[in-house]
């Protein structure tokens, strides 16, 4: 997180601090979440659903 704060502008930096998120290696494995389908969502600022 602080390899991505530190690059972003003040504007952006304040909307992370508000709304953080953890996404721990563990649910990988149960979920079958494809980690790179979930970067790009990531990059492209898009919504993603998630199997619960």
């Amino acid at each position: 997180m602080a390899k991505i704060h530190g690059v972003l502008p003040l504007s952006l930096r304040r909307s992370l601090d508000d709304a953080t998120f953890y996404i721990g290696r563990d649910a990988y494995a149960e979920t079958g979440v494809d980690l790179a389908r979930v970067r790009l969502a990531l990059r492209e600022q898009r919504k993603m659903r998630l199997p619960a």
